[in-house]
């Protein structure tokens, strides 16, 4: 009785404590984003979340969404540059992949907004700092979709910076089979930097080591830059799924697009 009496006072004490960050999101939930605002703005500048980083960072991000919703993309930056100062909580704390997420979503803020403004070097300090600041998520596929929009991101920021071969060691992972939407977007990147970077002869050059090496296993290096698993290029759907590596790697899209760049 007593242990029921203890955790029926705890989630009072802890629904009492949330109850403000959750008023607010009701409120951003149903479009009534200057009425959320004014309450997480009251909420931080009272301090009322200052000994819980869960709930501090929680409401900052969601404040920064609506700055950013209402036009105050200044008080919106402002917002995410704070969240990445908040001091992390213990690793074994429970909530320590949570505000690694939250962080993670400040920095890819930031990273657009530097896009915008054209600061590369910005824009790859926020991609970076990601590596501190791991997305989470208890689906795994989340988890894969994000690392493909990472590289996404690092190869635009390569590409703007024209280091072409930086940007293809970014997208050759995403030749693998995660998602055919992803798929096609990477393929179109790639095809795009190879025709402005490599000629046809040196385009051929490559097809016949890819071959050599095709011979060996099925991970041949492409472009002399990265390994890619030919089992899992995405490829017309066929009755039959070809075992033979070389075959393996002619039949997909990804050596059908390049062949048109030589023919």
């Amino acid at each position: 009785m007593k242990q029921i009496l203890i955790l029926f006072f705890f989630l009072s004490f802890l629904s009492s404590k949330a109850q403000d960050y959750f008023e607010a999101e009701s409120l951003y939930d149903k479009d009534k984003f200057e009425e959320a605002g004014k309450t997480l703005e009251n909420v931080l500048e009272k301090g009322v979340y200052k000994n819980d980083t869960r709930f501090l960072i929680m409401s900052m991000n969601l404040f920064s969404d609506v700055k950013r919703i209402l036009k105050d993309s200044v008080g919106s930056e402002k917002i995410n540059r704070q969240i990445l100062e908040v001091v992390p909580v213990p690793a074994d704390s429970g909530w320590a992949n949570q505000i690694n997420s939250e962080k993670y979503k400040a920095c890819m803020n930031l990273f657009s907004v530097s896009m915008k403004r054209k600061n590369y070097s910005e824009a790859i300090h926020y991609l970076r700092l990601t590596e501190t600041h791991a997305y989470y998520s208890a689906t795994g596929i989340d988890v894969a979709l994000e690392r493909i929009t990472l590289r996404f991101n690092f190869a635009e920021v390569y590409e703007r910076l024209n280091f072409p071969d930086s940007a293809l060691i970014q997208l050759i992972p995403n030749m693998e089979f995660y998602d055919l939407c992803c798929e096609a977007g990477a393929l179109a990147k790639v095809i795009r930097i190879v025709k402005s970077k490599y000629s046809k002869q040196e385009i051929k050059k490559m097809f016949k080591q890819t071959e050599l090496e095709l011979k060996a296993g099925c991970r041949p290096l492409l472009f002399g830059l990265e390994k890619v698993n030919v089992e899992r290029l995405v490829r017309p759907l066929t009755k039959d799924k070809p075992t033979n590596c070389e075959v393996l790697f002619k039949t997909s899209y990804l050596y059908l697009e390049l062949k048109k760049l030589i023919e």
